[in-house]
């Protein structure tokens, strides 16, 4: 008996690896599987969703129309996200540069739940713009599964540019700037 289970013993262990292995490759692989076959992501031409999002201080509530009379900048974002974080800066240049010819700019951050810290990382970074918190019902809405995820929408709230990644200021202010022209 003893020696009939060492004939079997690796067949056994193998086939427990094996099993072992696809559960993880399911697990690791799952959200991307997720995005694979959900909705395609939102993109130019496509009406932006509207939303309303929780200030990180709980008081207050940011929102966004689609039939408003401004261009908007949506920024999806979290703090642990190093281009994300190196993003900020530009985003409180372009804020202040075009905010008073009709750009709002808005951050919709994925950090629900630690709303103490996002507030303490808003003042230490000087973020001038509105943030409203998302658990990630706005961002699926989007189609935004990587981040950071900046969407331009134009005052008729259709989407006209979507950048995945890094951008640069210039190709922001460039994209900025052809929207405000528009009436």
């Amino acid at each position: 008996m003893a020696s009939q289970f060492k004939a079997r013993g690796p067949r056994y262990l193998g086939g427990l690896l094996l099993a072992a292995g696809g559960l993880f490759a399911v697990l690791l692989f799952g959200n991307i599987l997720r995005v694979a076959l959900g909705p395609e992501p939102l993109g130019p031409g496509d009406p932006a969703p509207e939303f309303s999002l929780p200030t990180p201080d709980g008081a207050g509530r940011v929102f966004f129309t689609g039939d408003r009379a401004q261009v908007t900048l949506l920024d999806f974002w979290f703090m642990d996200c190093p281009g994300c974080v190196g993003a900020t800066p530009k985003l409180n240049r372009l804020h202040d540069r075009y905010r008073a010819e009709g750009l709002a700019l808005i951050s919709l951050s994925r950090d629900a739940g630690e709303e103490a810290r996002l507030r303490a990382f808003i003042a230490e970074r000087d973020i001038r713009y509105q943030v409203g918190v998302d658990t990630g019902a706005v961002g699926d809405s989007y189609g935004v599964h990587a981040f950071p995820t900046v969407l331009l929408v134009d005052r008729k709230g259709h989407i006209r540019a979507r950048h995945t990644g890094a951008v640069t200021e210039l190709k922001l202010a460039t994209s900025i700037e052809a929207l405000l022209a528009e009436r």
